[in-house]
């Protein structure tokens, strides 16, 4: 964003002033990700077979022959899911015209707390920008909200682009 401001300096003794005006330009890193889930999921199935030879056992001699139609029925009797995980990619990207100097990145997933972030650099430059991974195992398929944060270190820049801690 960008802001203006007017600047005025008076002085006590005398009362005279002077103005000026100084315009500011905010830039703020954009963050964006994605995320892919996966689970595990293990089917208990229910098969049945039936016959219409009328009785429940057919006992023929040797080299007889007798035709009987079968059917089978299979269903899901249930299921169990388990090894819920989720990965993914976040990109930070610095659209300011000076460099961002030690960029930390955070990712918070809800109900289970902070996941590791893997990050190539800590340093954007001038409109430049970083793919960082993640990836957690989860206890449970709850739905949970996922959350990363790009921090830029608190520092002072000065007019000619270089900082100072602040």
């Amino acid at each position: 964003s960008t802001c203006e401001y007017v600047n005025t300096a008076t002085i006590a003794e005398t009362g005279q002033k002077a103005s000026a005006k100084v315009i500011i330009n905010c830039y703020e890193l954009v963050v964006t990700k994605d995320a892919s889930t996966s689970m595990d999921r293990t089917y208990i199935w229910k098969i049945s077979k039936t016959h219409d030879a009328g009785a429940s056992c057919l006992i023929l001699t040797e080299g007889q022959m007798y035709s009987v139609n079968y059917s089978v029925v299979v269903d899901i009797a249930s299921w169990m899911d388990s090894n819920w995980k989720v990965k993914g990619m976040i990109t930070v990207s610095n659209p300011a015209p000076i460099d961002a100097k030690t960029v930390s990145l955070t990712d918070m997933i809800s109900g289970y707390g902070p996941v590791g972030v893997l990050c190539p650099v800590t340093y954007l430059p001038a409109g430049g920008s970083m793919t960082c991974t993640y990836s957690a195992n989860l206890p449970d398929g709850t739905n949970r909200t996922n959350t990363a944060t790009a921090t830029l270190a608190n520092v002072y820049y000065l007019a000619n682009g270089t900082t100072e801690p602040n």
